[in-house]
């Protein structure tokens, strides 16, 4: 089954669809046909189903909900802001996936012109009902990180017990006394797949303008890794030399297999396998789109992927930090 399209089932004149991420059996009312009178959405503002996760991020969704749903002469209107990155993706080959979502929940999807500067979607149904589940099907939040997480990567280490992490840490500190050369300001731009299908997709992640701040980064990247792979601590088949692959993660099939695993019902079976996205729409049209300009980088730090998360930041809880506004004095510490 789909994850991420499940079946449509036709039960007398109400649209239902299997859930996977609960049971093989257990079957959500989706919408309805035309000219059933439903009684449990009024005309009034949609809330969202209370058993979805409190988003990620206090910013924008990637679908959601702009202003209240209207009714005139009978017909539902939802507006949904939905960045022009993904539009593409919404309509499909053909306008196949847009045809194939306006028909299993009876509504109409009407895009704003290429050339517009608005990015609204607007939906347009007999039943008001059917707004959420369109909404539901279009939505690509959960693979993206929250923007507070998005970070580089410079080594990922095995590290045995807390002996090992400290070691690391005295390490990874050990670089306060090199010439780093202080923060850096990078430019983030484009960006890039894991694999050679951009149709196919498991990981996306935007990538650095190449400019000597990128370079100095780089060799700073794989002189860390240098090190770690030299004292047998940097996970992996690494060999003193490789080039560290730079990169930023901003879209993630595992997130959302995550996601979606941690919304399943305790008790409930659940079958969720990481599924891959469309990334070619993104690749063609933002090629050259500048995430970052000159931002300042100021930090190298050491995380724990195991363990509780920090509580301020739900990120990886910090084992050591390599303060780069203070380098060469010593400053860098443990992180507390």
């Amino acid at each position: 089954m789909d994850t991420l399209l499940p079946p449509i089932i036709k039960i007398d004149r109400r649209l239902y669809q299997k859930n996977p991420s609960r049971s093989s059996t257990e079957i959500a009312l989706v919408g309805h046909l035309e000219e059933e009178a439903d009684s449990n959405f009024p005309d009034e503002p949609l809330a969202a189903d209370d058993t979805q996760e409190k988003p990620v991020f206090s910013g924008p969704k990637t679908a959601c909900l702009m202003k209240p749903v209207s009714c005139e002469q009978g017909k539902y209107t939802g507006t949904i802001y939905v960045p022009k990155i993904f539009h593409k993706k919404v309509i499909g080959n053909n306008r196949a996936t847009q045809k194939k979502l306006e028909a299993n929940l009876n509504c109409k999807l009407v895009f704003p012109n290429q050339l517009s500067p608005d990015t609204n979607i607007k939906i347009v149904t007999d039943v008001s009902a059917n707004i959420p589940a369109a909404i539901s099907r279009i939505d690509y939040e959960d693979l993206f990180p929250a923007p507070n997480k998005l970070h580089f990567t410079l080594a990922n280490l095995l590290l045995a017990d807390q002996k090992e992490v400290s070691f690391a840490s005295k390490l990874l500190m050990s670089f306060a006394t090199t010439e780093l050369g202080g923060l850096f300001h990078l430019t983030i731009r484009g960006f890039d797949c894991m694999n050679d299908d951009p149709k196919s997709v498991y990981i996306l992640y935007a990538t650095l303008l190449d400019n000597a701040e990128a370079r100095r980064l780089q060799s700073v990247a794989n002189n860390i890794a240098d090190l770690f792979t030299q004292h047998g601590i940097h996970s992996g088949r690494r060999e003193i030399g490789n080039p560290v692959k730079l990169h930023m993660i901003v879209m993630n099939s595992r997130l959302r297999c995550e996601r979606q695993r941690s919304r399943v019902i305790t008790g409930a079976t659940a079958d969720i396998n990481r599924v891959s996205f469309n990334a070619s729409g993104v690749l063609n049209d933002y090629a050259d789109h500048t995430l970052i300009e000159e931002g300042q980088f100021d930090e190298i730090q050491l995380f724990s992927l195991l363990g509780e998360k920090d509580t301020k930041t739900s990120f990886y809880q910090c084992v050591a930090k390599l303060n780069l506004l203070q380098a060469n004095s010593q400053t860098s510490h443990e992180c507390t």
